[in-house]
């Protein structure tokens, strides 16, 4: 819940309107992929650390900082959210169906 408030705030921040739309349309996707952002570790602190450096970019006009942080974000979402789709997969929970046709 804190990072979709985040999210909200970022998008009301920037007057991002196509942000703003994105996380809209994905808060309930967000929500389903919390937990494996927030691995086993719960690494709360690491987010929090990321999203105060996030808004001091933005509060001191430096775009590029912002830019590479929020990759650095996605980066690491991405990282989780794959190790835990290969997990489920090779644990058969994830998967095609047999029968299943492409």
């Amino acid at each position: 819940e804190l990072d979709i408030a985040m999210n909200g705030l970022l998008g009301e921040a920037t007057a991002n309107l196509m942000y703003q739309l994105v996380t809209n349309l994905f808060t309930r996707l967000i929500r389903r992929l919390g937990p494996l952002y927030y691995d086993r570790e719960r690494d709360h602190g690491r987010s929090l650390l990321t999203h105060r450096e996030l808004f001091g970019a933005l509060e001191d006009g430096d775009p590029e900082r912002a830019r590479t942080l929020v990759g650095r974000m996605l980066d690491y979402s991405e990282e989780r959210i794959l190790a835990e789709a290969q997990r489920l997969e090779e644990a058969g929970l994830l998967g095609p169906v047999e029968g299943d046709k492409l």
